[in-house]
């Protein structure tokens, strides 16, 4: 099954430290996502992250919001 990747500016979720959080991806690697956590995400994990970019693999995470620079793009 074919799942679309997330492009910078897009907004996904994801699971880590048993959290749902959310973020923007700021950078696209082949298989994953350098993002920054929304503000009320990272205060759920700031004990685990020393800040608040992660990377997320694409096998990880949902799509919420496509930004509208990528929409024109499709």
């Amino acid at each position: 099954m074919y799942l679309p990747k997330a492009k910078a500016n897009d907004q996904i979720l994801f699971n880590r430290f048993n959290e749902t959080l959310e973020a923007t991806v700021i950078k696209r690697y082949e298989n994953s996502v350098v993002v920054r956590l929304t503000e009320d995400s990272y205060k759920k994990v700031h004990e685990e992250l020393p800040n608040d970019l992660t990377v997320v693999n694409d096998r990880n995470y949902q799509i919420m919001y496509i930004s509208s620079e990528n929409k024109e793009l499709a």
